[in-house]
C-alpha cells in the first residue's frame, strides 16, 4: 500500500531538506552567543506558540493513526503515539507556566512542575521516535494485523494519554522527590545538570538511529530527521539561554514549531498527491468503461449514451444529425480460415480505420457488437454522411487485409436525421440497418442510404 512510509523521496525533496536542516544549524550557531541575551516579555506569545504546537501535534497525531490503521505498520503507530503524547504535556506546560494564567500557573502548580513537564515532553517524544525507528524495517506482527479497527485506535490514543496524565501528576505533586532544575527563573540548575545534557543525548540519539537505519530513503524518515533536527536544536538553545524569555528560549521554541509541523505538511501534502492520484485514476477507469477492450472503441453502452445526447441536441438545434452501421463482409468464413486471433487482428484494423474517419471534434466512433461498428456524426446530413461512407469503404479495401475471397471489405448502412425532425434513436438505428441489410443484398462492399 502506498504510504509516506514507502514512497521515494524526489531529488527536490532532498534539496528542500537539505536548505532547511542547513537553515536550522546555521541559526542555532548564530543564536548560541547570545541565547541568554535577556529579551522583552511578551505575554502572548506562549499561548500563541503553544496553541500552535498543540494543533499540530494533535491533527499529526490523527493524520498517522489514520495510515497505521491502513497499512498496520507498526513504526506509524509508534509515531502517532509519539505526537498524541505530546500534545497533552503541551498543553499542561502551558497551563502550568508560571506569569500565563496566574501568578503560579493553574492545575496547583509548584514552581518546579513546568520545567518538569517540559522535560517529560521532550525525553518522551525522542524516545517514542526511537522505537519507531527500531520498528521501522519490521512487518505487523499478526496479533496486530488481526485486530479490530476501535481496539488498535483505542490503544494507539489510550497509552500516550494514560502516560501524560502519569507524568503529569508527578510533575504537579509538589511533594514528589524530583531534583530543582530551575531557580527562580533560572535554568541554570538544569543546564549544568547530566539530566539537560540527557534531554540533548535522547535527541541526537533518535537522529542518529533514524539516519544510520533508514537512510532516509523514505519522505517519512527525511522529514522526521529534519523534525529531530530541529528538536535538538531547540532543546540546545532553550538550555543554553538560561533564563526565561531570553533570546534562546524564544528562538528555541520557534525551532520547535518545526518539530510540530514538519510531518504535519508532509502528511498533508500526501493527502493532496493521493486526492489527485484518485481523480487521475477515477478519471482513467471512466474512460476505460466507456470503450471496448479490443478494439479500443467507445463501447455499446457509450455509443447509445451518446446517440441519445446527439438526438436531443439536434432536435433542440435544429441541425442534421447522420448515423454510419458498418459490418465486415463474410466475417464467419475469415475467421474459419484464419482463426480468431486474425479475426481478432482484422477487427483491430477495421476499427482504426472507422476511427480515423470520426474526424471531428463532435464524431464518435463505437463498436456496436461483434463484427459491426457504428459512426455518430453530428452536424452531418445525409449527402455529408454517404461521402464519409465511401471514404471509409474505399479505404478498407485499399487496406488490402487478405480475405478468403480476395481482401477484406465492408458494407455500411447510413441513415439521417433531418432538420426538425422529432424521432427518437431506435427509428434512426432501425433505417440504418435496414440500409445496411441492403448493401449486403445487394452484393456487400457498398455503402447505402437509408430510402
Amino acid at each position: 500500500m502506498l504510504s509516506v512510509l514507502t514512497e521515494t523521496p524526489q531529488p527536490r525533496d532532498r534539496l528542500l531538506a537539505a536548505a532547511l536542516a542547513l537553515a536550522l544549524l546555521a541559526a542555532t550557531a548564530a543564536t548560541l552567543p547570545i541565547a541568554s541575551r535577556p529579551w522583552p516579555v511578551v505575554a502572548a506569545f506562549l499561548p500563541m506558540y503553544a496553541s500552535a504546537v498543540i494543533m499540530a501535534d494533535g491533527i499529526t497525531a490523527y493524520l498517522l493513526t489514520m495510515q497505521f490503521l491502513a497499512t498496520r505498520m507498526p513504526t506509524l503507530g509508534l509515531l502517532a503515539m509519539a505526537y498524541a503524547y505530546t500534545t497533552p504535556l503541551v498543553a499542561v506546560h502551558l497551563l502550568a507556566f508560571p506569569g500565563v494564567f496566574g501568578a503560579t500557573g493553574l492545575l496547583g502548580a509548584g514552581t518546579q512542575t513546568a520545567v518538569w513537564v517540559w522535560v517529560f515532553w521532550h525525553v518522551g517524544y525522542a524516545l517514542l521516535v526511537t522505537a519507531s525507528v527500531a520498528a521501522a524495517t519490521r512487518p505487523a506482527p499478526a496479533v496486530i494485523a488481526a485486530m479490530p479497527a476501535g481496539a488498535l485506535l483505542s490503544a494507539l490514543l489510550g497509552l500516550p494519554l494514560a502516560l501524560a496524565t502519569l507524568l503529569t501528576t508527578i510533575a504537579l505533586d509538589t511533594s514528589a522527590p524530583l531534583p530543582t532544575l530551575i531557580d527562580a527563573g533560572d535554568y541554570t540548575p538544569i543546564r549544568d545538570s547530566p539530566l539537560g545534557r540527557s534531554v540533548i543525548g535522547f535527541g541526537i540519539a533518535a537522529l542518529a538511529l533514524l539516519t544510520w537505519r533508514t537512510r532516509l530513503r523514505s519522505v517519512l524518515h527525511l522529514w522526521l530527521a529534519i523534525a529531530l533536527l530541529a528538536h535538538v536544536c531547540s532543546v540546545l538553545i532553550n538550555l543554553a539561554s538560561g533564563v526565561r524569555f531570553g533570546a534562546g528560549w524564544y528562538l528555541g521554541r520557534c525551532m520547535s514549531l518545526v518539530t510540530a509541523t514538519v510531518i504535519l505538511g508532509v502528511m498533508l501534502r500526501e493527502v493532496h498527491r493521493l486526492y489527485a492520484r484518485l481523480a487521475t485514476v477515477n478519471g482513467e477507469l471512466a474512460e476505460l468503461a466507456t470503450r471496448d477492450g479490443l478494439t479500443g472503441l467507445h463501447n455499446r453502452r457509450h455509443f447509445d449514451l451518446r446517440l441519445d445526447e446527439e438526438l436531443r441536441r439536434a432536435q433542440r438545434d435544429g441541425t442534421p444529425l447522420s448515423l454510419l452501421l458498418i459490418d465486415v463482409d463474410h466475417f464467419k468464413p475469415y475467421n474459419d480460415a484464419f482463426g480468431h486471433p486474425a479475426g481478432d487482428a482484422c477487427l483491430q484494423r477495421v476499427a482504426a480505420l472507422v476511427a480515423a474517419h470520426a474526424q471531428r471534434p463532435g464524431d464518435l466512433a463505437a463498436r456496436y457488437g461483434g463484427e459491426e461498428f457504428a459512426l455518430i456524426l453530428p452536424d452531418a446530413d445525409a449527402a455529408a454522411a454517404r461521402t464519409v461512407a465511401e471514404r471509409l469503404r474505399r479505404a478498407v479495401v485499399a487496406a488490402a487485409q487478405p480475405a478468403p475471397r480476395g481482401v477484406v471489405t465492408v458494407s455500411i448502412g447510413c441513415s439521417s436525421l433531418r432538420p426538425l425532425e422529432t424521432e427518437g434513436a431506435a427509428p434512426l438505428l432501425a433505417r440504418a440497418d435496414a440500409a445496411l441489410y441492403r448493401a449486403k443484398q445487394d452484393g456487400r462492399n457498398r455503402a447505402l442510404a437509408a430510402a
